[in-house]
């Protein structure tokens, strides 16, 4: 392979990098002005939610919920929490969609590949 051809790909390697960079910092741009816009409250209740996650291991975002359920801690949820109808027909204790995004960018966590969400009703 010619010295040229090499140059290239490495000139092509650095750009890409750059251009994935540039993303990662908007994305942590725009999480931490949605976290500036959060009460104090929203804040409190998004992080117990995480320490939940964290704490048990969990990987998936309906381990937490489920959690939530069994051990009936919903009331300290009082804020975040919704009643989540989805595509399926089944209506689940969830949270708002705007906090599922916050916390799945917070923890590293993918959108679940479960049924779509038609509806969030605060209860």
């Amino acid at each position: 392979m010619s010295r040229f051809k090499i140059n290239i790909y490495v000139i092509n390697f650095f750009k890409l990098r750059k251009k994935y960079f540039c993303i990662i910092i908007q994305l942590f741009i725009l999480l931490v002005k949605t976290l500036n816009n959060l009460t104090v409250q929203e804040k409190k209740e998004i992080n117990e939610y995480i320490n939940i996650y964290k704490n048990l291991n969990f990987s998936k975002h309906y381990e937490v919920n489920n959690y939530i359920s069994r051990n009936q801690l919903w009331g300290r949820f009082p804020t975040i929490r919704s009643r989540n109808t989805h595509a399926n027909g089944a209506v689940v204790p969830g949270i708002f969609p705007k906090y599922y995004a916050i916390v799945c960018e917070l923890v590293g966590m993918e959108s679940g590949e479960g049924t779509s969400l038609e509806k969030s009703e605060e209860y």
